[in-house]
C-alpha cells in the first residue's frame, strides 16, 4: 500500500517547474527551525494521543508526550515571533474571519479523527 506513493513523489517532482535563470532563489528564507519544532510538535501530539488509548492518558509515556508536545508548540510560536521569514506569520490571526475559519477547522478535524478512531 505505501509503495504507491514513491512513484506519485517522484512524478510530482518531475512536474515541478523549475525558476528561470538568474531568478531570485527564496532558498535561505526557508524557516527551517519553525519547520522542524511543529513537526516534533505534531508527532509528540500523536504519540501522547496514541500512546494514551492504548496504555491510558496517565501512563507517565503519555504525559511526557502531551507535555512535550506543549512545549515544542511554544517554542513553534516563539521562534515564528522571532524570526524574519516565519513559515506562520501570526499576524494572520489578528483577522477574526481567519480566526473563525482556523477554529472550525480544528473543530472539524477533530470530530472527524475521533469519528474514525472508534
Amino acid at each position: 500500500m505505501f509503495l504507491v506513493n514513491p512513484p506519485l513523489i517522484l512524478i510530482m517532482l518531475a512536474l515541478i517547474k523549475r525558476p528561470p535563470e538568474g531568478a531570485p532563489t527564496s532558498a535561505s528564507r526557508v524557516d527551517y527551525p519553525g519547520a522542524a519544532l511543529v513537526t516534533a510538535a505534531i508527532a509528540s501530539l500523536i504519540f501522547g494521543l496514541s500512546n494514551g488509548q492504548q496504555h491510558g492518558f496517565g501512563s507517565p509515556a503519555t504525559v511526557a508526550g502531551l507535555v512535550l508536545a506543549v512545549l515544542l508548540s511554544a517554542a513553534f510560536v516563539r521562534v515564528e515571533l522571532t524570526t524574519a521569514a516565519p513559515m506562520l506569520p501570526l499576524a494572520i490571526f489578528s483577522d477574526p474571519s481567519r480566526r473563525a475559519a482556523v477554529a472550525a477547522m480544528v473543530m472539524i478535524g477533530a470530530v472527524l479523527a475521533s469519528l474514525s478512531g472508534g
